[in-house]
């Protein structure tokens, strides 16, 4: 390695060429790579999708979820097999193992042993929907607009020709528009077909021959190719009234429109959303992953300019949300803090080595981060949140390599080398414990591409960033550097130690001195505040692995009753006065979801539901501190609201996942076969968790059950009037859903056709028998002669996992009154007559899955992380011990982030979990220079006292330990306070950092020395006490 420095240092055209060319290259590189919101994340699930329109839930278990199940069960790499089934849909999640790769071959396997099985699900069901599941879509802007009238023709062909510019903006891949669909429905009357001698099914075929294309082909005469079409005369819905259904032998026909109405009809409302209390329509936008999300939003932005200029009267139109803005904000905190980094740096090395050095070091951040860029980009990473959060992260990591390299090169100056030499030297004697220092933190961050999970495509932007950043710095550090510090530093004796450095280096020597004396009271207080960390955690602190970038302010409510949505409506209009009066100075606007609401991941659907999204002010990076404002505001009236007892549930969360500052959830799990009703085991758990003490909510999904009315065929009848059960359910469905004839496309709109009779089927028994359907031969016969009909109350909503029906009831409970453990043993108590009464099911209390599942993965990663540092130190260092007492600092610095963040009334989120990783590869570089300098003087001077060298060696890189950690502190502290731009989403992380790191530091400086006389004072006594054995002997 020598002489490829001492190459390099003599050949200053080479080096400065190389340089200039990294840098062009790397500038090059960054204005083509495009800033999008986050890289794509690749889940390892596939979904199949099976409709069967009519059918019941239990109906689509039997017949279709249970046959496709047992078709793709036994696929290879498969985890779990997932489904929900509903009346008419069924929907299965295949979830395939981590180290499973072959997502494409599963896809195919699917399709194939699905394609195997056709022949044994029901005649009418859809073609299956297989798809494998990857979020390669992203958030775009979206757009409101206010004073929309959807039955006005000139509103709908504006939002239509707006959406339908917005389409053909380049990187637009979806437009989704809440402007009610139009259907054209036809509703028959009963009686005029019954008159006419039709049923409904019939005359369903000839509309439907109607609208169906019915392309011939072409013939060819000559060199003429001719088409050759089938007018049917669709031009109009007038045309289709028109269409003869009958015609007897004298010509005159049965038209459409004298046994039914044929109109245009607004899609049913579910539900119903409001802007500020108002009728509004939302256009959101869909762009794909790798799409320049800032150069996408300049182009929409001048498209809404163009049409809010000349809109219909009275309509506004606004871009409400501009997920670009996040994207803008860190490439803004990037620019600031890294031009910020550039100055400390210079500062810094210039107060403690002279201006000459500092330039030369702080020159290489430039070259670290454009060289960067050439290897990120290569491993197709573009600028994103992630990546750009981790080029923040490294700010204030990049310049630790050259700062030991500039500090060793002065102190060679010292000793009378010349420029040249001393460059040579500082480099080659640097060059074990810099190595050492690049590959731990390398280290640190690569179990984030190892270790696969949900999250590892959306963080792997994370590690790929800061490993090619320290590819560079150590290439600038030994290669380039030292040919800089050769040519520009200070002439040899032309440097000396600052006056405040030696009083700060000896003030350390006399202060080490003493904790060395006091070694054995000074690792016991350190380690009675890692206890205290690990109290303040399980008792004091929350962690939080959800990764959020937030969105924004989300008030759920659930009344006890509700007759419709305007009541609904009016049960809220006092919060959505109050934040009216919010806007404009903490709100920006507000959404109101009327009929469903999502609770803990599940869409809750009904009148009684609703949700109010609130949007605050400023850019969606302020938004975490305006949330604040927001909330203290708000929560008053909701604790007001919820004590006039109108409401079951009614609470502010600041994203869909929380429950609340204090709430944790344990989940109930019930698992078995299809032979018990599911409804009476929940009644039994709703009675059971009522006697739990501690609960605050329980979280079942209501929307199971539902009533339905069964009609019991008396076969014998039904075939004595040429009748089939299928042919009743084909009549009965047109009184019931309307199923969907065809789609069309009529002036330029598509559309739905529908086919149904007037009115819906009636509600009560007596009503029900007197229904007709119609026989072949045309005579109306009331179903009361076919059979009966019975009220039941059936399932709508089946769930599966592994081929057992399941459900699940979260139970949240207040973490301040007990532990979730507690909570789970006393409802594992309260379970246990249950499990007795129904011994053919499963049931067994867990924590929350989602959460459990990523803290296995966080224990995982730190196990790796350390493994592998460890095994990195112990190969350099050829010792086992010595690397344990280095990595020391490890736990300690997590130590520190902890007291830092309960002080500051934080919690532990899992971007700080990840700056943690950073902190690590830092604090272990810090204690191997210690480490390292320790070694050589003890190979120097074998016969010195280990104590004079270890207070030597320590004295000696006390300057370079301060200089790495200063400048690192200095990158990112201002930055977690918000003085270099508001970190937004990040700042956990550098905080997390920078605490972690101003705590190891002092660690590495006083306790890193006192238990390596430990260690030593071990030995010695081993040895006497082997000696005397000895001796006995």
């Amino acid at each position: 390695m020598k002489s490829l420095v001492t190459y390099f240092v003599d050949r200053p055209l080479a080096v400065n060429l190389i340089t200039v060319m990294i840098c062009i290259f790397g500038l090059v590189t960054a204005l083509g790579m495009s800033r999008t919101l986050q890289p794509p994340l690749t889940i390892k699930a596939v979904s199949v999708t099976a409709s069967l329109p009519g059918a019941s839930a239990v109906d689509m278990e039997r017949f279709v979820t249970f046959r496709l199940e047992e078709a793709l069960q036994d696929l290879r790499g498969l985890k779990e097999l997932e489904s929900t089934t509903r009346n008419g849909q069924a929907q299965l999640q295949l979830s395939f193992e981590p180290g499973h790769d072959d997502m494409v071959a599963s896809v195919e396997q699917i399709k194939s042993q699905l394609a195997a099985i056709r022949h044994r699900l029901p005649r009418d069901i859809r073609p299956l929907d297989i798809e494998q599941q990857v979020m390669d879509r992203l958030y775009a802007p979206a757009m409101h607009l206010e004073g929309i009238d959807e039955g006005n023709p000139e509103h709908r062909r504006y939002v239509d020709s707006l959406t339908e510019r917005l389409r053909r903006i380049t990187g637009v891949v979806d437009v989704e528009s809440s402007l009610r669909a139009q259907n054209l429905h036809i509703v028959f009357d009963n009686g005029a077909l019954n008159r006419a001698g039709l049923n409904v099914v019939q005359a369903r075929e000839r509309v439907l021959e109607f609208l169906r294309y019915a392309p011939v082909g072409q013939i060819r005469s000559g060199d003429d190719e001719l088409a050759i079409l089938v007018d049917k005369g669709f031009e109009s819905i007038d045309s289709l009234k028109s269409l003869p259904l009958v015609v007897n032998r004298a010509g005159q026909g049965l038209r459409l429109e004298q046994v039914a109405q044929v109109e245009l009809r607004f899609a049913e409302e579910r539900g119903r959303s409001t802007l500020r209390g108002a009728p509004f329509v939302s256009i959101q936008l869909w762009s794909r992953t790798g799409n320049d999300s800032i150069l996408l939003t300049e182009r929409v932005r001048a498209l809404v300019d163009e049409f809010a200029a000349a809109p219909p009267e009275g309509v506004t139109l606004e871009v409400a949300t501009d997920p670009s803005e996040l994207i803008d904000h860190e490439l803004a905190i990037l620019q600031t803090n890294g031009l910020g980094g550039i100055v400390i740096v210079l500062v810094i090395l210039l107060v403690f080595l002279g201006w000459r050095i500092a330039v030369m070091t702080a020159l290489g951040l430039p070259f670290c981060y454009l060289g960067s860029l050439l290897l990120v980009d290569g491993a197709s990473v573009d600028f994103n949140l992630i990546s750009l959060a981790a080029m923040i992260l490294v700010l204030g990591i990049l310049v630790d390599d050259a700062i030991i390299v500039s500090e060793a090169f002065a102190a060679r100056l010292k000793d009378g080398l010349s420029r040249r030499d001393a460059a040579i030297e500082a480099a080659t004697q640097t060059l074990r414990p810099v190595t050492g220092m690049m590959l731990t933190t390398a280290l640190a961050f690569s179990p984030l591409l190892i270790i696969d999970s949900a999250l590892s495509s959306l963080i792997r932007p994370l590690p790929v960033v800061v490993i090619a950043a320290l590819v560079l710095s150590f290439v600038e550090s030994f290669l380039i550097l030292p040919n800089h510090l050769k040519d520009f530093g200070p002439l040899s004796g032309a440097i000396e130690d600052r006056r405040f450095v030696v009083l700060a280096r000896n003030a350390y020597g006399w202060v080490l001195a003493g904790v060395c004396k006091l070694r054995y009271l000074a690792l016991p207080g350190f380690i009675a505040l890692a206890v205290l960390a690990g109290w303040l955690v399980s008792e004091k602190m929350e962690v939080k692995t959800n990764l959020s970038l937030g969105s924004g302010l989300i008030i759920h409510a659930e009344l006890k009753e509700s007759i419709s949505l305007e009541a609904t409506e009016d049960a809220l209009r006092p919060l959505e006065a109050r934040l009216k009066e919010l806007e404009p100075d903490l709100v920006k606007y507000f959404t109101t979801r009327l009929g469903s609401a999502m609770i803990r991941g599940n869409v809750m659907e009904g009148m009684r539901f609703a949700q109010i999204q609130v949007a605050p002010t400023g850019s969606m990076a302020e938004w975490p501190q305006k949330q604040l404002g927001i909330s203290e505001k708000i929560q008053p009236l909701i604790d007001e609201l919820v004590a006039q007892e109108r409401f079951e549930k009614l609470y502010l969360m600041q994203s869909y996942a929380d429950t609340g500052a204090s709430q944790e959830v344990v989940s109930i799990y019930v698992s078995g076969n299809d032979r018990i009703p599911f409804g009476d085991i929940q009644d039994g758990i709703e009675e059971a968790i009522e006697r739990v003490d501690g609960v605050q909510d329980v979280y079942m999904d209501d929307d199971r059950f539902q009533d339905s009315w069964s009609f019991v065929v008396n076969h014998r009848d039904v075939l004595s009037y040429g009748l089939s059960p299928e042919g009743i359910a084909a009549q009965l469905r047109q009184r019931v859903d309307g199923p969907e004839l065809e789609r069309i496309r009529l002036r330029g709109e598509e559309l739905l056709v529908f086919t149904h009779y007037e009115g819906d089927l009636p509600l009560h028994k007596r009503e029900l028998q007197r229904v007709t359907v119609m026989t072949p031969r045309g005579i109306a016969v009331p179903l009361s002669r076919l059979g009966r009909w019975e009220k039941l109350r059936t399932l709508r909503k089946i769930e599966h996992k592994n081929m057992l029906r399941v459900f699940k009831v979260d139970v949240v409970f207040d973490e301040q009154q007990a532990s979730s453990e507690e909570v789970k043993d006393w409802i594992q108590a309260s379970l246990e007559p249950l499990r007795e009464r129904f011994p053919g099911y499963s049931i067994t209390v867990h924590p929350d899955e989602g959460e459990a599942e990523r803290k296995i993965w966080l224990i995982k990663l730190a196990v790796f992380t350390l493994g592998l540092i460890f095994l990195s130190l112990a190969l350099s260092l050829n010792s086992l011990v010595e690397p344990l007492l280095v990595m020391v600092a490890v736990p300690f610095g997590f130590v520190g982030v902890i007291l830092a963040t309960w002080l500051h009334g934080m919690d532990l989120e899992v971007m700080g979990i990840i700056g943690v990783l950073g902190l690590t590869g830092v604090v272990v570089n810090d204690s191997l220079v210690v480490v390292d300098t320790i070694r050589r003087r003890r190979e120097a001077e074998p016969d010195a006292p280990y104590r004079d060298l270890v207070l030597a060696g320590a004295k000696s890189r006390f300057q370079a330990v301060m200089l790495t950690s200063i400048t690192t502190l200095g990158g990112v502290l201002p930055l977690a306070y918000g003085l270099g731009g508001d970190a937004g989403w990040i700042q956990p992380m550098v905080f997390a950092l920078g605490w972690g790191l101003l705590f190891a530091t002092l660690l590495t400086l006083f306790l890193l020395p006192s238990m390596l006389l430990i260690k030593d004072d071990l030995r010695r006594l081993g040895s006497w006490l082997w000696g005397r054995i000895r001796g006995t002997s």
